[in-house]
Order: C-alpha cells, then sequence, then structure tokens
C-alpha cells in the first residue's frame, strides 16, 4: 500500500466522524471540517507510531497537515521515506 493510502485510510477510519465523501491528495483536510485540533493530535501519535519519527513542537502546524500531499512531504523530509 503506498504512502498516501495509508495515511488516507487512517483518515477515513479514525478522523471523519461529520464529514462523508472522499479524500483528496490534495484537499484541504482542515477546511473541509475533516480534522481539527484534536484530529491533528491523532494524526501525529499515528505517524510516529507507524513511520517511527518524532514530529517537534515546531512541526506542529497546520501547513503540515493541511493535505494528504503536505503530511507525506512532512514524513520525507523526517527521512521516513524515500522522496517520490
Amino acid at each position: 500500500m503506498e504512502t498516501k493510502d495509508v495515511l488516507r485510510e487512517f483518515i477515513v477510519t479514525h478522523l471523519m466522524t461529520d464529514y462523508h465523501g472522499s479524500v483528496e491528495d490534495h484537499q484541504s483536510l482542515l477546511e473541509a471540517g475533516i480534522i481539527d485540533s484534536l484530529g491533528i493530535m491523532k494524526l501525529v501519535v499515528f505517524l510516529e507510531e507507524k513511520f517511527n519519527i518524532e514530529v517537534s513542537d515546531e512541526e506542529l502546524i497546520p501547513a503540515n497537515f493541511e493535505t494528504i500531499n503536505n503530511i507525506k512531504d512532512l514524513l520525507e523530509r523526517k527521512g521516513a521515506l524515500k522522496k517520490s
């Protein structure tokens, strides 16, 4: 399974409570109301456990979690993935 699919599966399964629809790679998760600040924290815990990384306080900014593409970019910067 590709990284974006892993991220999408987690978001759909664990974070989408009030949003019903598909989640595109470039779609704003925050503007669509798919995730909020609590959702970001749940996502961070998932990322740290799944990809064996540590997200610093400085990286806890909305831009890093705005889209699936941005989350994947964060993982690449953290060295959790090879750049594609």
